[in-house]
């Protein structure tokens, strides 16, 4: 009962900060995500294949995995059901919701604390980086919600190593993948360090296991990989990918310290390229995040507490680009390692931070909340709790109120232009 509480006010909070998405009658469209006709939509499902032909004299379709969702949008439109609706449901909704539900399964298994659950469910559903995405970014933004639920299902499969939860792990995992393989590809970093740190001694218990999920992604797939590999793709991939890095102006160590989105202003994202200046409150994250160490000696928990420090550091490191401390070691990265090259700016790498930031605000509060010291366990708990659900709903405030304007400002149609259409 007290679970079902805490997940009703996240609940809650998602439907406050995203009201402006809740209802059918409205489109939404800001920058590269665009409105679509409904005709066209209804038309996807035969159009959007190995090769588009709707957009300017035809071109190979490198990113046939949006099959998975352009052929639900196909879908509703032959049920007469609009763009809105369809994007409403493959995006919006689950981005609104699982950005806080999907921390808080996870942390809930980790922690044990609802009350904590919930707390740091909010830091990760309102991190800056998050909430510009959801200005015109759905796709990366729809994998950062669905990030933590995956880690949570992959920590059941080994947990319980039944088929059936290595399965509903497989299909978490595979609409990530084709909902934005970037992001999966980060995703795929942490589990695989998990798996290392935690029960590489066990490879012999989850052996067949992990055969079943890699040869259900691999099949899962087939509708995409066989273009990818046989249908001619692979130049126009490689004419992406071999872009030089970008945006180096945009990213630095105290951006990366406080996941603080280089458009983030508090209300509409600047669009000029131009880095904002870091919110002073901004700071208190990272040294609540990393005050765990402090009581690092008297925590049952020290080798999960490295796990998410580790990806933090990583991510700091890597979302820096090419900015101090070692600034080539990005662009080397980019030309030398295997998938690195998908990353032409860092940005990304924010989702490693959040996880480890994540984890770490989790098991901070948990120690102090368990502490022998009465002081640290009443008035520093309630201090840190306050702290970071402030930051969260000031965050969230100017999506309540509509000032961050771009996708939470609904646009309408003339009539005459449905008469034309």
């Amino acid at each position: 009962m007290k679970r079902s509480r805490y997940v009703v006010i996240l609940v809650i909070v998602a439907l406050i900060s995203h009201h402006q998405w809740l209802f059918f009658f409205n489109t939404f469209s800001f920058s590269d995500w665009m409105y679509w006709n409904d005709v066209t939509v209804r038309q996807l499902s035969d159009s959007y294949g190995t090769w588009i032909s709707f957009f300017n004299f035809g071109s190979i379709n490198i990113l046939p995995q949006y099959n998975l969702f352009t052929s639900v949008w196909s879908l509703f439109a032959h049920l007469n059901l609009s763009y809105d609706a369809a994007t409403k449901i493959t995006f919006l909704y689950p981005i609104a919701l699982l950005g806080f539900i999907s921390p808080y399964l996870l942390l809930g298994k980790l922690t044990k604390d609802d009350q904590i659950s919930c707390t740091v469910s909010l830091f990760y559903g309102s991190t800056t980086y998050f909430l510009v995405r959801q200005t015109s970014h759905m796709q990366i933004d729809f994998v950062y919600a669905l990030a933590p639920l995956c880690l949570w299902l992959f920590l059941r499969a080994l947990e319980h190593n039944k088929a059936t939860q290595w399965v509903m792990f497989v299909v978490v995992y595979w609409i990530s993948m084709c909902y934005e393989i970037r992001i999966t590809y980060i995703v795929t970093f942490i589990l695989f360090f998990f798996f290392v740190l935690f029960h590489s001694h066990h490879v012999r218990r989850y052996w067949r296991n992990i055969l079943l999920a890699a040869i259900l992604i691999v099949g899962l797939s087939q509708f995409w990989l066989l273009p990818a590999i046989l249908g001619g793709s692979s130049e126009s991939i490689s004419e992406v990918t071999s872009r030089g890095l970008f945006g180096d102006f945009l990213f630095g160590i105290g951006h990366a310290l406080t996941i603080h989105d280089s458009a983030w202003t508090g209300g509409l994202p600047n669009s000029h390229f131009v880095m904002q200046p870091i919110p002073w409150f901004l700071w208190l994250i990272p040294i609540l995040s990393f005050f765990v160490f402090f009581l690092y000696n008297r925590h049952a928990r020290k080798k999960e507490i490295v796990f998410f420090a580790v990806i933090a550091l990583l991510g700091i490191f890597l979302a820096k680009q090419s900015g101090q401390p070692f600034p080539t070691v990005y662009k080397w990265l980019y030309i030398h390692f295997p998938g690195f090259n998908l990353f032409r700016e860092a940005s990304k790498f924010y989702l490693l931070i959040a996880i480890g930031y994540t984890g770490l605000l989790g098991y901070g509060l948990l120690a102090l909340k368990e502490h022998r010291n009465k002081v640290l366990r009443t008035h520093g708990f309630a201090v840190m709790l306050t702290t970071i659900i402030a930051i969260a709903v000031w965050n969230l405030t100017p999506l309540v109120t509509g000032s961050i304007g771009t996708m939470f400002v609904p646009r309408y149609i003339p009539n005459d232009y449905l008469v034309f259409n």
